[in-house]
């Protein structure tokens, strides 16, 4: 199967860029300055689709944001995909993000 990747690049050097990869049971979306990964389950309901829908306007509106914390699990990372009149979506991840200094960085919108 060719590679369906999608890759959104901001004109502003301070919004969110992202990769999107399609797979038949999930997408992938890789968000931000740190390369990390968040997977959205396709499912028959159709659901996955508002959740896709939802985190890419975050992105492209200025509403998304990382926070890098240090805990007992080591360095983590919390992607949020804000709107204005829903919940977010939180997505936590622990990994090795040795290079990047603790704090939350907020992205601007696309334009």
């Amino acid at each position: 199967m060719a590679d369906q990747s999608i890759d959104l690049f901001p004109v502003r050097p301070d919004a969110a860029a992202v990769s999107i990869h399609p797979a038949p049971d999930w997408i992938t979306l890789s968000p931000g300055a740190t390369g990390g990964n968040m997977e959205i389950l396709v499912d028959m309901s159709g659901e996955w689709e508002s959740e896709l829908r939802f985190c890419l306007a975050s992105l492209v509106e200025g509403r998304y944001h990382e926070t890098f914390v240090k805990s007992s699990l080591g360095k983590g990372l919390t992607r949020t995909f804000e709107a204005a009149a829903e919940e977010p979506i939180v997505y936590t991840h622990y990994s090795a993000f040795d290079e990047f200094e603790v704090g939350t960085r907020r992205f601007a919108p696309y334009r």
